[in-house]
């Protein structure tokens, strides 16, 4: 998918999207469309969001943070999951990341 124009078009929107909902305080209400949002991102841009999830784990520092981390990213894409654009994976991937946020925001943004 990387490869359609409005895919490409769009790819500096993932580090930015990534850095808002994990790292700064946002408006809960919007969760939802942002979570679709995300993962519309995640699906066409699968290196850059790779690579964004190893850069926040090199900064983890504490290691029980760095492992909640890495359980919680596990948790929210596994290496099985399908990473399209489709109802099923989409749903599937909003109530991860709800989890997921829980789990994480906590100490992320305490840093």
């Amino acid at each position: 998918m990387v490869g359609c124009g409005a895919c490409a078009a769009l790819g500096h929107f993932l580090e930015l999207i990534f850095n808002v909902l994990l790292l700064e305080t946002f408006d809960m209400d919007l969760l939802e469309t942002a979570s679709q949002t995300f993962f519309t991102l995640v699906c066409c841009h699968q290196e850059k969001y790779q690579g964004l999830v190893q850069s926040l784990l090199s900064k983890q520092t504490d290691e029980a943070y760095h492992q909640r981390l890495v359980e919680a990213f596990t948790k929210l894409t596994p290496a099985n999951m399908k990473l399209s654009i489709d109802r099923q994976n989409r749903i599937s991937f909003m109530e991860k990341f709800e989890t997921f946020l829980v789990d994480v925001r906590g100490f992320l943004c305490v840093k």
